[in-house]
């Protein structure tokens, strides 16, 4: 829809008499055709930019991929984290108005970047496999478990 009415704002300037005034003022065209192409551009960036937060691990290149899903499936790339980077990934559990987060430290400054959202029932699969799929090469016959301490979700290897 938003492509559609882009042009339609600049169709609006090429044919006279197609204002709303009566004198036919070249203003009023030309308040349409931006009113027109603002709407479009607005209406074809919500529909390419994605309803939902997705959350990819690449486990052969050792990376985290964040980015939106739009109603169509397709995946636009926002924020890309290599395993070499993060310290660690952990929940940090939901309290009262607040779910749960699912976040990962860095190593360089202790940088906590939260990656998702969600219920604590969604997001320890998902950290388990995260952990699963970058964990280091020596570890690579240990199985994850999930450690709770206090408000936190730790994966372990053992």
């Amino acid at each position: 829809m938003g492509v559609f009415l882009m042009p339609l704002g600049a169709l609006l300037l090429l044919f006279p008499g197609t204002s709303a005034a009566k004198d036919g003022s070249m203003t009023v065209n030309i308040g349409l055709a931006i009113a027109m192409a603002l709407v479009g551009f607005a209406l074809f960036t919500y529909a390419t930019r994605g309803l939902g937060k997705e959350l990819r691990v690449d486990p052969y290149k050792r990376e985290v991929k964040v980015g939106s899903v739009n109603s169509k499936g397709n995946f636009s790339l926002r924020k890309t984290y290599s395993a070499n980077d993060a310290q660690s990934f952990f929940l940090i559990r939901a309290s009262s108005p607040n779910p749960a987060k699912l976040c990962m430290r860095t190593k360089k400054g202790g940088h906590v970047i939260k990656l998702m959202n969600g219920t604590e029932e969604e997001l320890v699969p998902i950290l388990e496999r995260i952990s699963e799929a970058l964990r280091p090469k020596h570890m690579a016959n240990k199985r994850v478990r999930t450690r709770v301490t206090g408000a936190f979700i730790h994966a372990t290897f053992g």
